[in-house]
């Protein structure tokens, strides 16, 4: 991997207006370091912000977490709380701002047609797989997961990647809709996407998942949870604990024994 992948110094302003993150070489984190923000760079050159948080062990899992539709949603849609419970598996977190929102460069409708959303997911697996990372992320077992039109981007890069990077071991898809196949269709990519566990996560109010229950592939599971859309469903009660529980649940089963 190029040496330019990652900002070694420097500061982000958030959109909130404060405060000022400083930004952090990957390199001198080991496992088990706290979270910090780092800057990745798209093969189309554009630089994207995330928390990226390493695992407390070597040759472990990554996930990588993608908001919804931007520039309205960024990476604070997953809050730390959620984070944590995912690294309490001993699993590196990758939460990721698409182009276009908080604190990364790029077009927001970039972010969701054309290539560009393949190419954010492209970068950040490329950042967990470069060998310059101190804490090594088993590359075999990296889940991504996607709320909303972040779906889009999960599915266009399991079907479309760059070939030099891995296939996704697990994804989970949180209120996908038929944004999710605006550019690619699942039924023209059943051969790879049956052999793929997905975790389908969706409100009361939203029928798209139903309409592959009936004919999913075994390692699929559907959950049906409350009201609210996407990583709205982390409200900080009893919803987003219920949400979490499916999430940490699945990747235990599936990458992170």
């Amino acid at each position: 991997m190029r040496v330019e992948l990652f900002a070694l110094t420097g500061c982000l302003l958030l959109l909130s207006g404060c405060p000022v993150a400083d930004i952090a070489d990957p390199s001198t984190l080991p496992c088990g370091a706290d979270e910090a923000v780092v800057e990745i760079a798209t093969t189309d050159g554009v630089t994207l912000t995330a928390d990226y948080r390493p695992a407390a062990s070597e040759e472990r899992g990554a996930v990588v977490l993608f908001h919804m539709i931007p520039p309205g949603n960024d990476r604070s849609g997953f809050p730390v709380e959620v984070r944590d419970a995912i690294a309490a598996r001993d699993l590196t977190v990758l939460n990721v701002d698409r182009r276009g929102a908080g604190g990364s460069d790029g077009i927001a409708e970039e972010a969701y047609e054309g290539d560009g959303g393949r190419l954010d997911m492209e970068a950040a697996v490329r950042f967990l797989a470069s060998a310059q990372l101190p804490c090594r992320v088993d590359t075999r077992s990296i889940a991504l997961l996607g709320a909303s039109n972040g779906t889009t981007s999960v599915l266009d890069y399991t079907v479309g990647r760059d070939a030099t990077l891995p296939q996704p071991a697990t994804l989970i898809w949180m209120s996908p809709g038929g944004y999710t196949e605006s550019q690619n269709r699942i039924p023209d990519h059943r051969g790879l996407l049956d052999v793929i566990p997905v975790l389908w996560m969706y409100p009361d109010s939203e029928d798209y998942a139903l309409s592959y229950i009936d004919d999913a592939a075994p390692s699929w599971r559907f959950v049906e949870l409350g009201s609210a859309h996407g990583t709205r469903m982390f409200d900080g009660g009893e919803l987003q604990t219920q949400a979490t529980t499916e999430i940490t649940e699945y990747l235990a089963r599936w990458i992170a024994p």
